[in-house]
């Protein structure tokens, strides 16, 4: 400390203990000058490395500590006992809230923040803010109950909600495939590629509505927004089922793309508002698994819609009918059980209520590593919420430098190619499954049937994986796993696919066992790359635009998807099964190089090579904390996980 010649004292990372800054001339008053020289002897001993800076005329302890030096003090027992190695003193249990408040009433402005840090499985922290009110002996063990009540009261709430929604996105997307093997391209008279231009119809304005979508969450909330994007996709797939002709076709898919475009963005920055980015991992993964239900289920659906033959329309409209209408309905119940944030969560108890609003809070800031700092950066620009902060850190302001540092940067530039072939693949996979099994023999009611073994693999997969990206805190590695998975199944497609009366190598049936390794593939990778965007993109904006623009370039490739399997290709389908390979080949190589970059910037920033952005020429104008506020991911003490 600056006034006793000992420099700040830092507590051990990882604790899970919440550390209180405290005014020196207190101790002095309720410390003899001798005792407090053993309080920094002890202190002194603690390991370095604590992630919360601590102002520089502040003896900082933590929440063990305290109690151990005010219990000790109050029974008048022997006032210090050896410190654990993780700071934490054994004493009988006290009330020690009253006279911590008592402590603070004299010089409340002091301090007006502390931090309470949360480390995840890549070492990066998220600040909480915390008032003294909340100290408590057993904190550390109560909010770990209370975080896990208030995880899994958002588990039983918004996945069950999401997952429902997502299975109908993809249900109602994609059912055009099961209406064509059922009748549709007849009835409609389509001839050459005109199927696939209707295909191709969907993602004109998908992929122009993308970021606009997303920027309309934040202002709309997404309470209101997601179920209203529900029930509109709802009535657009519902009234397909009455269209006529190859122009009805293309204008009703051009609406759908409009209605779905910002829902999946919209899904990602949602539910990052209610959980931390470990947690959200999980959640994506299951939700996303849903894709695979929707195929597994679609398959099955068809085959019994489309012998519904009644009031004059025969087999594939009624698919379209009944889809249609169970989201419609979804969308509207949605409206009611759907909090904006968890301020608005009424399901929660105040307690629950008061972390859910800290961990927000907490994920708007910037994350930090526990290393030291190798140049001279103001303690307190490092901490969480700092004095003043709270009148901006609410306030993620939308503006060309946000765009900017959103976009045009190595790693989104680098995730949106990888999109890009993730999204083609998958697509490209899901539009005409039904069309390649068809090829293999199967006439329409059994080659929808044959649809649904694939896409139930698919779904353990997704949610195995996603468990083990969970566990493990990475995200490149299985990613590459998928990948790998993809290009051998789609080897399999190769191999198996026959030109003229015979397959190349194999018998077709291998073509059957490549459609397993391709459905889990194609499943599994989307929800990885979209939660590795989400998880590396901070403040608010960026993580808006970034997504918005991910899914952007990604739905760009579904233009090439609906044109990867065009009839002149039947049955081999080589060029389109070849397009698909390269795209996974693409993506196994970007999931190898660019965990590279990450570790590289990250050695770079904990060398000091870009503390250069927090100086006062970087500022423009703004205070030091707002300014290290908007740099978001960009922040020197910001760490990439992989």
């Amino acid at each position: 400390m600056p006034d006793s010649g000992h420099a700040p004292t830092r507590l051990p990372a990882g604790s899970g203990i919440t550390v209180r800054p405290w005014r020196t001339h207190l101790f002095f008053v309720i410390f003899s000058s001798a005792s407090l020289d053993l309080v920094r002897g002890q202190l002194s001993r603690i390991p370095a490395g604590s992630r919360s800076p601590m102002r520089a005329k502040d003896l900082i302890c933590g929440h063990s500590c305290l109690h151990h030096l005010y219990s000790e003090t109050l029974t008048t027992t022997s006032m210090f006992g050896p410190l654990e190695s993780n700071g934490a003193g054994h004493a009988p249990s006290v009330d020690v809230k009253s006279f911590v408040r008592e402590a603070n009433s004299g010089d409340a402005t002091a301090d007006e923040s502390f931090a309470e840090e949360h480390k995840d499985g890549t070492g990066n922290t998220a600040s909480d803010i915390n008032t003294t009110d909340s100290l408590d002996v057993g904190r550390p063990q109560s909010d770990g109950k209370l975080r896990a009540s208030l995880v899994r009261k958002f588990d039983h709430r918004l996945v069950p909600a999401m997952f429902l929604a997502h299975l109908l996105f993809f249900l109602d997307k994609s059912n055009i495939a099961l209406a064509r093997i059922n009748g549709l391209e007849r009835d409609l008279g389509l001839s050459g590629n005109q199927f696939n231009t209707a295909l191709a119809m969907f993602f004109l304005l998908n992929v122009l509505f993308n970021i606009p979508g997303n920027l309309a969450l934040r202002r709309v909330g997404g309470a209101i927004w997601l179920p209203s994007l529900i029930t509109a996709w709802g009535l657009v797939t519902a009234f397909s089922g009455f269209i006529t002709s190859f122009t009805g076709l293309c204008v009703t898919r051009a609406l759908l793309g409009l209605t779905e475009s910002s829902f999946l963005g919209g899904v990602l920055i949602y539910l990052g508002f209610f959980y931390t980015a470990d947690e959200l991992i999980l959640r994506v993964g299951l939700f996303y698994s849903s894709t695979a239900l929707a195929g597994f289920l679609g398959g099955l659906m068809a085959a019994g819609f489309g012998q519904i033959k009644v009031s004059g329309y025969m087999g594939w409209p009624w698919i379209f009918f009944i889809e249609g209408s169970l989201t419609v309905v979804l969308g509207l119940g949605l409206l009611l059980i759907l909090p904006h944030t968890p301020a608005d969560a009424k399901f929660l108890t105040p307690s629950e209520r008061e972390l859910a609003i800290q961990r927000t809070q907490a994920q708007d800031r910037w994350h930090y590593l526990d290393t030291p700092r190798p140049v001279d950066v103001d303690p307190e620009a490092v901490g969480g919420v700092r004095a003043g902060e709270e009148a901006f850190v609410n306030k993620d302001p939308l503006t060309w430098v946000t765009v900017k540092r959103a976009i045009f940067n190595v790693i989104t530039m680098t995730m949106a190619v990888g999109a890009f072939f993730s999204i083609q693949a998958i697509y490209s996979f899901a539009m005409f499954l039904p069309t390649i099994i068809a090829t293999m023999g199967y006439k329409s009611l059994k080659a929808s049937l044959m649809t649904a073994p694939p896409n139930l693999a698919a779904l353990v997969f997704t949610i195995s994986i996603s468990l083990w990206s969970r566990r493990s805190g990475k995200t490149a590695l299985p990613l590459n796993v998928c990948s790998l998975t993809g290009i051998l199944g789609y080897t399999l497609l190769i191999i198996g696919a026959k030109v003229g009366p015979r397959p190349l190598f194999l018998d077709a049936d291998v073509q059957y066992a490549g459609t397993f390794l391709v459905a889990m593939s194609v499943n599994a990778t989307p929800p990885l790359a979209l939660t590795w965007m989400s998880i590396n993109a901070s403040p608010h904006y960026v993580r808006a635009i970034a997504l918005g623009f991910l899914l952007s370039i990604g739905n760009a490739a579904s233009f090439l998807a609906s044109f990867t399997y065009i009839k002149t290709e039947a049955p081999g389908y080589l060029k389109g099964h070849s397009i698909n390979l390269g795209c996974l080949a693409g993506l196994l190589l970007i999931g190898i190089l660019l965990p590279l970059y990450m570790k590289r910037e990250n050695r770079q920033r904990e060398q000091g090579r870009r503390d250069y952005r927090l100086e006062e020429s970087q500022r423009n104008g703004l205070s030091a904390a707002e300014h290290e506020f908007r740099l978001g991911w960009m922040h020197p003490g910001f760490r990439f996980k992989v």
